[in-house]
C-alpha cells in the first residue's frame, strides 16, 4: 500500500513524496533504466497540467490569508473593552460630549431606578431642561437622562437667599467690563 503526499507550495509543485506502508522496500531511483527514461525536470516542471494547479494553490493560499485576517480584525473588534471605549471617547471627543457618552455607557445596562449620575451630569441637564422641557422629554426618550423629579429634587437642594443676589450682580459687572464698546 503506498501513499502519496504532495506540497502544494507555491514555489515547487513537483515535490512528492512516496512512501510505504508494508515491509517491502522499493528503490525507486536506483536503477539506470528509471534514469534513463525519465523526463528532465525543466521539461516537466511547467506543464499546463501543473500550471493549473499552482494557480490553484496561489488562490487558495489568497483566500486563505484574507479569511485568517478578516477573522483576526473580527476578533480585535470583540476585544475592545469598555475602559478602551471611554479612553477613546476622551481622545476623540471633546470633554462634554465624552461625559455624556460616559454616562449613557454606565447607565445602559441598568433599570431606570437604578442610575446614577455624577453632579455635573445633573447640572448639564438641568440646563437641557431649562432651555426647552419638551425638548428634554423627546432627548429623555432616546438617552438615558435624569427624571424630572430627579432634577426637581436638585433645585430644592440648591440654597438661594429672596431677594437680590450679590453673586448674580459680580458676574454682570464682571461682564459689563469685558464687554467691547461699539
Amino acid at each position: 500500500v503506498y501513499s502519496v503526499k504532495a506540497s502544494c507550495s507555491t514555489t515547487n509543485l513537483t515535490d512528492v513524496d512516496l512512501s510505504t506502508d508494508s515491509t517491502k522496500d522499493f528503490n525507486l531511483t536506483n536503477s539506470k533504466d528509471d534514469k534513463a527514461t525519465q523526463t528532465e525536470l525543466k521539461l516537466s516542471s511547467s506543464t499546463p497540467r501543473k500550471e493549473a494547479l499552482r494557480r490553484k494553490c496561489e488562490a487558495a493560499d489568497k483566500r486563505a490569508k484574507r479569511a485568517k485576517l478578516k477573522y483576526n480584525n473580527e476578533k480585535n473588534i470583540d476585544d475592545i473593552t469598555y475602559y478602551d471605549f471611554q479612553k477613546l471617547l476622551y481622545k476623540f471627543y471633546p470633554k462634554p460630549i465624552a461625559d455624556f457618552m460616559k454616562a449613557q455607557g454606565n447607565n445602559l445596562d441598568k433599570k431606570r431606578n437604578g442610575n446614577r449620575y455624577t453632579k455635573e451630569f445633573k447640572m448639564f441637564c438641568l440646563n437641557l431642561y431649562f432651555k426647552g422641557p419638551k425638548a428634554y422629554r423627546i432627548l429623555s426618550n432616546t438617552f438615558i437622562l435624569p427624571s424630572k423629579r430627579t432634577l426637581e429634587r436638585m433645585i430644592q437642594g440648591l440654597i438661594i437667599s429672596p431677594g437680590l443676589n450679590d453673586i448674580v450682580f459680580e458676574r454682570l459687572r464682571i461682564k459689563i467690563e469685558n464687554l467691547r464698546l461699539l
